[in-house]
C-alpha cells in the first residue's frame, strides 16, 4: 500500500524482491537517477530510493527540485516518469486506478488514456472499491470531463546533497511564479530570488505611507523602558556614545539585546576605534560576533583623533547576532552616507539620515521591527519609518525625545 503521508507516491510500493534489488544496486553504485522534489520538499519521484538510502546510512543523493507545478501537473509528471519504468501487476494497477479516481478525482476515460488501457479495463478496476468514496467529477463548463492542458515546462534545479535540495526549495518558494521555466543551478536560482526580493522591497518602500502607529519612542533608560520587548525585535541598529566612561553600557546592551532580539536577530553597533578590544569583549558577552562593516566618513572627511595621532576616514559597525545567524540575507561590508551629509542639526553625535538608511536597508527588511536603544535626535526612527519598517527606541534626554517626535511627525506629514 502507498503511504498517505506521501501525497505524490501515487504508485504502489515495489515488491520486496524489486526493492531489495534496488537497495543492493544503490549500495554498490549509489543513486543514479536523481530524486525529484517540489519546492516544499515533498518527494515527487524516488520514494524507494530515499528509503533505501536512509536504511543504508546514505545522507546525500542527487536531486532535482521542480517548482511552479499545481497538483494536477504534479500528478501528470509523476505518472509520466513512472509508467515507462514500472510494470504493474493487475492488483497494483487497480490500486493506482483507485488512487487517481478517489484522491485525484480523475474520470475513467482520463485514467484509461494515461495508463494506456481501455476504458472498460479502467471501469473493471474501479469495481474493486466502493463508489461511496468517489469525489465530485472534474467537469468543464459544458459538463464534460477533460484532461488538463499541457503544462508549461517547470523550473527545475539539479542538486547533489540534502542541504542543496533545501536551498533549491527555498529559492523556488521565494521566486513563486517568477521562476524561469528552465533548469537552473542553486546559486543562479538564489541570485534571481535575491534580485526579486530586493525589487519587491523597493516597490514596498516606494508605495509606503508612513504610519505613526508603527513608531514607538520611549523616554528613559533602555534597560527599563524597553524591558517588554522579549524576543520580538528583528534588528537593533544603534550608535551609542564613544567615550571610555560609557564603555560599561555595552555589557548591558549585549545582555539586553540577547533578550529582546528574535533568535538569530542582528545587533549592529556603530562605535569608535579607540577602545575596540574592550568593546568587542563586552558586546560578545551575550551575543555572537558576525562581522564588521566599515562605515565611511561622509564625503571622505577625516576625523582627527589627537590623542592617537590618527586621521580616520571610517568607523566600524560591529554586526552581532543573537545565537547562530539564521537569515539568508547577504550584505556588503562597506557602508556610506551621501557626500557631505554630516548632519549634526538634531544631535551633536548624530549620524546622517543617508548613512543610517544605508545600514537599515542592508540589515533589515520592510515590516521588520527595528530598535535603537540610544535614539538621540531620532535619526533611526525617522529613517525606519520612511523605509516601511516598524520602530521602537529609547532616549534619556527629554529635549531629544521632543526632537525625535517632531522628526517622525514630519515624516508622516510628508
Amino acid at each position: 500500500m502507498t503511504d498517505a503521508s506521501e501525497p505524490w507516491q501515487l504508485f504502489p510500493n515495489l515488491a520486496a524482491d524489486e526493492y531489495n534489488a534496488l537497495k543492493a544496486d544503490i549500495a554498490e553504485r549509489g543513486v543514479l537517477v536523481p530524486v525529484e522534489y517540489d519546492e516544499d520538499g515533498n518527494i515527487l519521484d524516488g520514494h524507494h530510493r530515499v528509503r533505501a538510502c536512509r536504511e543504508l546510512g546514505i545522507k546525500d543523493w542527487p536531486t532535482v527540485t521542480r517548482g511552479g507545478m499545481d497538483d494536477e501537473t504534479k500528478a501528470e509528471h509523476v505518472l509520466t516518469l513512472n509508467l515507462s519504468r514500472r510494470h504493474l501487476t493487475r492488483e497494483q494497477r487497480r490500486e493506482l486506478v483507485k488512487r487517481l479516481r478517489v484522491d485525484r478525482g480523475w474520470s475513467l476515460p482520463r485514467i484509461a488514456e494515461r495508463l494506456g488501457v481501455s476504458v472498460g479495463t479502467a471501469h473493471a478496476d474501479a469495481q474493486s472499491f466502493s463508489s461511496e468514496s468517489l469525489p465530485p467529477r472534474i467537469e468543464g463548463s459544458d459538463g464534460k470531463s477533460y484532461a488538463p492542458t499541457k503544462p508549461k515546462p517547470s523550473p527545475s534545479i539539479f542538486t547533489t546533497s540534502t542541504r542543496q535540495q533545501e536551498r533549491a526549495g527555498a529559492a523556488l518558494r521565494d521566486l513563486g511564479e517568477d521562476a524561469p521555466a528552465k533548469t537552473l543551478d542553486v546559486k543562479a536560482a538564489e541570485k534571481i530570488a535575491r534580485k526579486r526580493t530586493k525589487e519587491t522591497q523597493r516597490q514596498e518602500v516606494a508605495t509606503h505611507t508612513p504610519d505613526p502607529a508603527n513608531c514607538d519612542i520611549r523616554q528613559g533608560d533602555f534597560r527599563q523602558v524597553l524591558d517588554d520587548l522579549d524576543g520580538t525585535v528583528d534588528a537593533i541598529i544603534t550608535d551609542p556614545p564613544y567615550p571610555h566612561e560609557y564603555i560599561p553600557l555595552l555589557s548591558d546592551l549585549s545582555e539586553h539585546s540577547a533578550r529582546i532580539l528574535k533568535p538569530g536577530g542582528i545587533c549592529a553597533v556603530m562605535i569608535g576605534q579607540s577602545y575596540l578590544p574592550e568593546v568587542y569583549r563586552r558586546l560578545t558577552e551575550h551575543l555572537d560576533y558576525h562581522w564588521t562593516v566599515a562605515y565611511m566618513t561622509p564625503g571622505g572627511q577625516a576625523v582627527q583623533l589627537w590623542e592617537r595621532k590618527v586621521n580616520t576616514f571610517w568607523k566600524p559597525v560591529l554586526i552581532l547576532t543573537n545565537g547562530p545567524h539564521t537569515s539568508d540575507r547577504w550584505f556588503g561590508d562597506v557602508s556610506r552616507s551621501d557626500v557631505n551629509d554630516n548632519d549634526k542639526r538634531h544631535h551633536h553625535w548624530g549620524q546622517s539620515e543617508s548613512g543610517t538608511a544605508d545600514l537599515v536597508e542592508r540589515l533589515s527588511s520592510p515590516g521588520d521591527l527595528v530598535c535603537d536603544p540610544f535614539l538621540g535626535g531620532g535619526t533611526t526612527a525617522a529613517v525606519a519609518l520612511r523605509l516601511a519598517r516598524r520602530f521602537v527606541g529609547a532616549e534619556l534626554d527629554p529635549d531629544m525625545i521632543a526632537t525625535a517626535r517632531r522628526r517622525v511627525a514630519s515624516e508622516v506629514a510628508a
